[in-house]
């Protein structure tokens, strides 16, 4: 056997032994060139104790960054990147960052985080960008720009703590937990999430809420800094998705007076934006600057530039943003002090809310149980409503109105009323389903549903629609809080008062005719039927009304001035009785001690002499035979206008304050009595 020569022990020794690790110059020499960036800004210092390197591998210890004015200081305990490298354009990337012992601080607050990691990252160039606290929009804007140009895969922070000065006094204690961060790129976040979260604040207003998670979906950072924009845009302005989903679950808290809260879920989704048409964060920021003080003063020197500047600022911006939906579900509030109560929400939903308008709002399980007063709503439902038109919002205030009255001016009024329809918002229908009002659930008016359909509208009016009122119940309780009327209502035999109404109507151009029918019941009492048709209501009669409706004129004169060129075209009352008759009687009787048959009897026949007492002989003779049929059961009471030719509302009233008896012929004035009362056709089609 050989011995080893001594080169080849050599080279084994030489290989067996762990080689000095490869250092990265590129790496240290970005980040160093970071924080020399950092110390050339104005009233900056960056520093780092050491920076060093390991394989791809860099490492910063105490990494330390300060301003002077307004003071800020980070401080970061370590810092390691891993591969990092310059980026094109600015910024740098990095297969993964970890930093540990984050520490900013203000004047005003403090954030706080023990550790923070990401993975395959790009960062664009920061150095130099700061959030301006007086112009935070735009600030806002051009931040979003710049982030929209990184990316991220996966980021985590366990823990962050934000500590802040309360303007009314104390501090505000913000603790986030599970933060993360996921799919950052090509200008949108793929997922933000963070859970628990905890909110404290001490001082004057004590308070404590904890938020079980949240999270967003699909941010687009792009649009949203489009949308914050100081730059007009210029091309189409296509709306894109800002935010696909952002939610907050389990949300509870309590205050230092005793009241507590708790909510399940705050949720929107789809949130759309635009560049908007004229730039808004300006105005918005301005605005935000000044003063209640320096804004009243300005108010008051009447410089109405500024106010249609930020009014032009709201409608560009309400302009450029629309919402799929919102939604708030199981929210209960809870007083245990002085004025003890609760109030339950089930759910509140808002669908495809933009500038003009929203396609539905949903409104369910409301209760209000507080020491004066009780509210209960099953479900309240709200079809498309439409908002003001905004370009006639700014179409008025370039009218310069007075504060307050009418316009001095005929064609301001004019203007204005033009403006009127495109103002006033329009509602497409709604419905109630079991609602209860009153000092407590004993004593509440309770109601089964109220509903409405409308079938559109001329300016501000409605052209004809159906509403439905079903149920509506006065508790015995409420109506005897008086002794008088308990006695009453004991004596006719009433435990409480039951209603139900259901009314139609339709409007057509055609000779502006408009047609109403209405049918009362109240259970136990009586029921009441009404139509009627009217001609002349047309556009230019709903144009003046408009004009009308605008007056500060409390003359009644008016009015009727406004309705004397409709003319009656014919109407019909019917009135049934449902033992409301016979309960008076027994009423009346039992207070003069009469027998009651005896009684209605001897009424019943005097209806000619006591209607010639009160009317005109014409007037009683067509009345006294169809009320006595009716007072003794043997039908409904029909009242027929049937004029001749459509009357004038203007001539109907002269003639009433002329000669009231030659309403009957001018009417064609027709009572009597029928075994069935007529169901107006308008109401039977409704059906």
């Amino acid at each position: 056997m050989h011995g080893a020569s001594p080169l080849k022990l050599l080279v084994a020794l030489a290989v067996m032994a762990p080689a000095p690790a490869l250092a990265d110059p590129a790496g240290e020499a970005l980040l160093e060139s970071f924080l020399e960036r950092i110390e050339a800004l104005p009233g900056w210092n960056a520093s780092a104790a050491a920076i060093t390197s390991e394989d791809e591998e860099v490492l910063a210890a105490s990494v330390r960054l300060e301003r002077a004015e307004p003071a800020l200081t980070l401080t970061l305990e370590s810092l390691r990147l891993d591969t990092p490298r310059e980026r094109p354009g600015g910024g740098f990337s990095a297969q993964s960052l970890a930093v540990e012992g984050i520490e900013l601080v203000t004047e005003r607050a403090s954030v706080r985080a023990p550790q923070f990691t990401a993975e395959r990252i790009a960062i664009p160039d920061l150095v130099g960008m700061a959030f301006d606290e007086e112009r935070p929009l735009a600030s806002l804007g051009a931040i979003y720009g710049r982030l929209a140009q990184g990316e991220v895969e996966r980021a985590e922070a366990p823990r962050m703590e934000v500590v802040a000065l309360a303007e009314q006094g104390g501090t505000t204690r913000v603790t986030y937990e599970g933060l993360a961060l996921t799919g950052w790129a090509n200008g949108s976040v793929l997922r933000s999430e963070a859970g628990p979260i905890v909110v404290e604040q001490d001082g004057p207003q004590e308070m404590r809420v904890r938020i079980a998670s949240a999270l967003g979906e699909g941010i687009d950072l792009q649009s949203l800094s489009e949308l914050f924009s100081e730059t007009p845009h210029n091309g189409l302005r296509f709306w894109r998705s800002a935010v696909k989903n952002l939610s907050y679950t389990g949300i509870s808290g309590s205050g230092a007076d005793g009241t507590t809260f708790s909510l399940e879920e705050i949720a929107m989704a789809d949130l759309a934006v635009r560049p908007p048409e004229t730039p808004f964060v300006g105005a918005f920021d301005r605005a935000a600057a000044i003063s209640d003080e320096e804004r009243k003063a300005a108010a008051k020197a009447g410089e109405e530039a500024a106010e249609k500047a930020a009014l032009q600022a709201v409608v560009s911006f309400l302009s450029s943003v629309k919402l799929g939906d919102f939604r708030v579900s199981g929210l209960l509030v809870e007083d245990s002090g002085p004025e003890a109560g609760s109030v339950r929400l089930g759910e509140f939903a808002l669908s495809d809310l933009s500038a003009e308008r929203f396609g539905a709002l949903q409104l369910s399980g409301v209760t209000f149980v507080l020491p004066d007063g009780y509210f209960d709503l099953g479900s309240l439902e709200v079809g498309e409503v439409t908002f003001p038109d905004m370009a006639a919002i700014a179409e008025l205030a370039a009218l310069g109105l007075p504060e307050e009255g009418m316009p001095a001016t005929s064609g301001k009024r004019a203007a204005l009323a033009e403006l009127m329809p495109r103002l006033a918002p329009k509602m497409r229908g709604f419905s109630i389903d079991r609602l209860a009002i009153g000092e407590s659930e004993a004593r509440s008016v309770q109601l089964r549903a109220l509903s409405a359909d409308l079938d559109g509208y001329v300016g501000l009016f409605p052209t004809g629609g159906t509403a439905t009122l079903s149920d509506l119940v006065v508790p015995g309780e409420l109506l005897r809080s008086d002794p008088k009327a308990a006695a009453v209502l004991d004596q006719l035999g009433y435990e409480d008062i039951r209603v139900d109404l259901k009314s139609v109507s339709r409007w057509s151009e055609t000779g502006g005719l408009s047609e109403s029918a209405m049918a009362l019941e109240v259970a136990e009492a009586a029921d009441l039927s009404l139509h009627y048709t009217m001609l002349g209501v047309t556009e230019e009669w709903m144009r003046k009304a408009s004009i009308a409706s605008l007056s500060q004129n409390q003359d009644p004169l008016a009015g009727l001035e406004l309705l004397a060129p409709l003319e009656l075209q014919e109407a019909t009352l019917a009135l049934s009785d449902r033992s409301l008759a016979d309960r008076v009687f027994a009423f009346i009787a039992a207070q003069q001690n009469q027998p009651t048959a005896a009684f209605k009897e001897q009424t019943v026949a005097a209806i000619p002499f006591l209607l010639t007492n009160v009317a005109p002989p014409e007037v009683a003779e067509l009345l006294a035979e169809p009320v006595q049929d009716f007072l003794s059961g043997r039908g409904a009471l029909v009242v027929r206008v049937k004029p001749r030719a459509p009357l004038p509302v203007g001539a109907l009233l002269e003639a009433a304050q002329a000669d009231p008896t030659s309403l009957v012929g001018l009417l064609g004035l027709e009572v009597s009595t029928t075994p069935e009362p007529p169901v107006p056709a308008l109401l039977e089609e409704a059906r």
